[in-house]
């Protein structure tokens, strides 16, 4: 079934697919580019029909089916230092700039 929505600024208007398909160049573009509503969502009419505006919304790669590596248990390193609690520089007494 073709897509079928109401254009938003000419609610007398019907919008489907097969219409946007049939358009050429920049005529196409507007068209892709307008909203409709459908179905109560309000869309850009690339996302209800994006065959009809050429946009290929099939993965471009399938997921693998087992990761490459499994996480490790063991660390390699531990951590370089432990976190501070006390600043490691205090403010200076003549300061380059001022706050912005």
């Amino acid at each position: 079934a073709d897509f079928a929505g109401v254009d938003v600024r000419n609610e007398n208007k019907l919008v489907t697919c097969k219409f946007i398909a049939a358009k050429q160049g920049i005529g196409k573009e507007r068209a892709c580019s307008k909203s409709s509503k459908y179905d109560g969502e309000v869309n850009f009419n690339f996302y209800f029909c994006p065959k009809a505006c050429g946009y290929d919304c099939s993965p471009t790669q399938l997921p693998t089916q087992t990761p490459s590596k499994i996480p490790s248990l063991n660390q390699s390193n531990l951590p370089s230092m432990y976190p501070r609690t006390d600043p490691s520089k205090l403010p200076s007494l003549n300061p380059s700039s001022l706050p912005s």
